[in-house]
This record gives C-alpha cells, sequence and structure tokens, in this order.
C-alpha cells in the first residue's frame, strides 16, 4: 500500500520506524504497563443486550463534534441506558483518558484525539487509551495524544492502514495499536518535559505547536530534514479527502515548477561537480498549440555555460506522443547537450520528493549525456 499510494521513499520513511527503538502500541500499552484500552461502547437496539449498569451516571461522550482536543463534561449529558450490545468494562472509562477520534479529519487543528481528566463513556467513534492507576498515567495519555496530532502518526496511518484511503475515510483501533510507539521510559528528562510543554500548548487549540509536534517526533525517531519533507509532500496530496486530492491533481504553478527545478538543479550539483561542471534545470516554455493541449509540462537539464537546449516541436511531439501511448506520468528524453523531461502536469508529481526520485533516475541510468557534453 505504500507504493501504490506514496513512493519508495514513503516506503523508507515506513522501514525506518519499523526499524527504531518502538514497540507495538498495543503491546506497550496492556502487557508492558497492564493498562487497558479498547474501542467505545456501542448500543445496536436492535441486538442482544448486555448490562451497562456500570456505565450509568458518567458523562457520555458519544459524538467526535463535541470538543477539540479536551473533554468538558459539565457540557455533556451523562449516560443513561441501563443496557447496550457491548459496554466494554468500566476499567476503560477511567481517567486519565486519551480518546482517539476513529476519523481523523482533514485538519488537526480541529483535533484527533481528546484528553480527559475525568471519567467519561466514550462511544465507538473513539479508542480510548487509559492511564488508571500508573503513576506516570497523566503523562502517558499526553504523549499519546501528541503522537496522533503529528503529522508522522497520520503518515504511517495512511501508508499502512488496510482501512484509511482504500476502504474509507475512518482507520481501525489496530492501526494505531501496531505503531512502533517509542516507550516513555525511553525518553530523556528533557524529552518529557517537552511532551508536558507541547501537550499543554495543544490543550489551548495553540496552532503554532504543530511544527514543533513534528520537529519532536521526528527527532525521537531518528528521521531528517528529508524524512520530513517526504511526510508533509506525501500527506500534501494523497490523504483521501477532496482538499488532498484537488491539490494533487492541480496543474502546478510557476512557483511550484521553480522550486522543483531549483531542487533538481541542487541534487545534482555535486555529482556534476566531480566531473568540473554544473547542471542547469530550465523549465521549457511550448508553443501555444502544444501547451493548450498537452497534459505534460516540459524542462530541460543542460551544463551551465554551454548552449541552453530548446526542444524541437519535434522533439517534443515525440515525447508527448510517447508518454500518452503509454500511459506514464514522466518521459525522459536524451538529446546530444542534455536531457528534455516531461512530467505530467498535476502537482503531485512536482513536489519536492518528486525531485528526488527524478534526480536518482538521472545519475542512475543519464549520466552519460553529460560527460560527453
Amino acid at each position: 500500500k505504500a507504493l501504490a499510494i506514496g513512493t519508495s521513499l514513503d516506503f523508507d520513511v515506513v522501514r525506518k520506524l519499523s526499524a527504531g527503538r518502538g514497540r507495538r502500541l498495543l503491546v506497550y500499552w496492556e502487557k508492558d504497563l497492564e493498562l487497558w484500552s479498547g474501542n467505545g461502547y456501542q448500543i445496536k437496539p436492535n441486538q442482544k443486550q448486555n448490562d451497562a449498569s456500570h456505565l450509568h451516571g458518567l458523562p457520555d461522550l458519544n459524538s467526535t463534534g463535541l470538543f477539540k482536543f479536551t473533554v468538558t463534561p459539565d457540557r455533556l449529558q451523562t449516560f443513561q441506558r441501563l443496557t447496550a450490545c457491548f459496554p466494554r468494562e468500566r476499567e476503560l472509562y477511567r481517567k486519565p483518558l486519551v480518546l482517539v477520534k476513529e476519523s481523523p479529519g482533514t485538519e488537526r487543528e480541529k483535533g484527533r484525539a481528546l484528553l480527559s481528566d475525568v471519567d467519561v463513556a466514550f462511544n465507538q467513534s473513539f479508542f480510548g487509551y487509559s492511564g488508571y492507576g500508573h503513576i506516570h498515567g497523566d503523562l502517558l495519555v499526553r504523549y499519546v495524544h501528541l503522537l496522533v496530532h503529528s503529522n508522522l502518526w497520520m503518515h504511517y496511518a495512511l501508508l499502512t492502514s488496510p482501512k484509511l484511503g482504500a476502504e474509507c475515510r475512518h482507520f481501525y483501533k489496530s492501526d494505531l495499536d501496531d505503531f512502533p510507539i517509542v516507550p516513555l521510559e525511553k525518553l530523556s528528562e528533557k524529552q518529557e518535559r517537552e511532551v508536558t510543554s507541547l501537550s499543554k500548548r495543544l490543550e489551548t487549540a495553540d496552532k503554532t505547536v504543530f511544527p514543533e509536534i513534528d520537529t519532536f517526533f521526528g527527532s525521537l525517531y531518528g528521521l531528517n530534514a528529508l524524512d520530513i519533507e517526504v511526510i508533509e509532500d506525501t500527506l500534501r496530496v494523497c490523504l483521501p479527502y477532496h482538499k488532498s486530492r484537488e491539490r494533487a491533481c492541480e496543474h502546478p504553478g510557476n512557483p511550484d515548477r521553480r522550486a522543483f527545478c531549483q531542487k533538481l538543479e541542487s541534487l545534482l550539483s555535486p555529482f556534476f561537480k566531480v566531473v568540473g561542471k554544473r547542471p542547469e534545470v530550465t523549465p521549457a516554455k511550448l508553443n501555444e498549440s502544444l501547451d493548450s493541449q498537452a497534459p505534460f509540462s516540459m524542462l530541460t537539464i543542460g551544463v551551465r555555460g554551454q548552449q541552453g537546449l530548446a526542444p524541437s516541436d519535434s522533439v517534443t511531439n515525440r515525447v508527448l506522443h510517447l508518454a500518452s501511448e503509454t500511459g506514464a506520468t514522466r518521459i525522459i528524453q536524451e538529446q546530444e547537450r542534455g536531457l528534455v523531461i516531461g512530467i505530467l502536469n498535476q502537482y503531485r508529481y512536482w513536489t519536492l520528493s518528486r525531485a528526488r526520485l527524478l534526480a536518482a533516475e538521472i545519475l542512475r541510468r543519464h549520466t552519460a549525456v553529460f560527460e560527453e557534453a
């Protein structure tokens, strides 16, 4: 799924997480810490009912749209039913709690999970993790609360969940349970203080906290700036929501193309330097008739200081025809002094991480043309 939705770069990020010092969240929570976790209660009035009197009188959280980051119990009605199909055990509802929404939504600024410092009954729209009885229970639920609001978790869920982005816009509790969380006890005192600080800012809906949450978890898992770039690019264009899909299919603007070309040039420069040359990556302007009918944009790669490449209409026609015939999203055509490249005119193929993949392809298969230039 990682390769189907993302690229080999996304697969490498997931592999890094899996090969790190993490432990499956379910094993860590229920086996190591001996704490409770589970899906919320289910009523299903037309099915066999079981005793739910142990939930009677608890604040009843039965909607994901009531709160953003924390539960305010005074705004909730109490649980009044005496029966439910799956009431779950009373221990699951004990404070402190982190209640993860099964549907993360399009924007984390609207909240993906809730903290509760009171016992609360919650329904099947939430996955609950209780820190009750643990000396660091409050810090543990805050830690998971932060994790769920990180791009790192959303990227992992998107690329590994059999449900999110494949079947619908929800994920299973087992997807989060399988996440390789770094045990809290492996965090330094400084990192624990950072968890508390970031969590308190998130509680107050401080929107400036999200980049710092991403930086914290990126550092915790040993990810570098390029890994973070891959995560951000993939979430921008691959999430199963209208906003993301619309962005993915948009024609890249001139700033997007320039950024792509600049990134590609910077990636190629160290390798050109070995042979005493500098690359020059330039967006190629098609004539108006081609530009209006072609779904591709062209760019050229030559050697700086030499006569610039200007793809002829015949070359451009061949490239675009070949792309249309093969269903390709990218075509590389070797010429006497460099390369002419056609890329499908959708933003998803013009991200900075896609520039990395193109640079790798050029260095692997198309360097000879520059050595002769």
